[in-house]
């Protein structure tokens, strides 16, 4: 598949064509049974690219009847810059199912028992992405506001993210915000997750933020393996 082929289609079908290419490639990477992990991340940190690129509206929005796979528009400010320099990628495998590793980041009850005090999620494009590190204080140290951006059932789902009072000034401020896109591919011993935060600006302010974040999502990660296992 080129890219620039892509341009050329309508929001839904690109978006089919990506996915359908990509599934392929993964099977035949398992099929292979070969070591491959640099370039599946790899693949994935393009993909990842991809998703911002939809959702900032660089494509047609859909109309008409609704593809199996969603994608919300986002307005952009004038500091989004499409050639930052930070992406963080981490891949964890997980001893259950796609559907359960998707409901781990979809369903309330289950974010609760591995990310977040409390959740109000709801998993359809356009829904709220909502996670509260401390419940009395919904305005600070949370993701309030934040949407679904993407989504299809047990194999990707992408939202946008905020972050704590510390980083709010900046991070939560920027359109578009951040966002994660969370890939879900069956393996032998159960689900392989991958999680990609995209969306930072190059700034040695927002590199700092970055790397805070790629630690607490190796932690995040680590607990959601602990909560899998029980």
């Amino acid at each position: 598949m080129k890219l620039s082929s892509l341009r050329e289609r309508s929001l839904p079908s690109a978006a089919l064509e990506l996915q359908r290419s990509l599934l392929c490639i993964f099977s035949e990477i398992q099929a292979s049974q070969l070591s491959l992990r640099l370039f599946q991340q790899r693949l994935l940190i393009l993909v990842a690219f991809f998703m911002d690129w939809f959702v900032c509206g660089e494509l047609v929005r859909a109309r008409g009847s609704k593809p199996r796979v969603s994608i919300i528009e986002r307005q952009s400010d004038d500091s989004f810059d499409t050639t930052r320099k930070i992406t963080l990628a981490h891949s964890v495998r997980l001893a259950c199912g796609c559907q359960k590793a998707f409901e781990m980041f979809m369903v309330d009850e289950c974010l609760q028992k591995w990310l977040t005090e409390k959740a109000d999620v709801e998993p359809r494009v356009g829904g709220r992405y909502e996670l509260f590190w401390n419940p009395k204080d919904r305005e600070n140290d949370s993701t309030i506001g934040c949407k679904v951006l993407a989504v299809n059932e047990d194999k990707f789902v992408c939202f946008e993210w905020e972050g704590p009072v510390r980083f709010k000034h900046f991070l939560n401020a920027a359109r578009p915000l951040t966002c994660v896109t969370v890939f879900f591919i069956p393996c032998e011993e159960g689900c392989e997750v991958h999680l990609l935060h995209t969306g930072w600006r190059d700034t040695n302010e927002w590199e700092q933020t970055g790397q805070w974040f790629n630690e607490q999502w190796k932690t995040a990660l680590t607990q959601l393996q602990k909560c899998i296992i029980g």
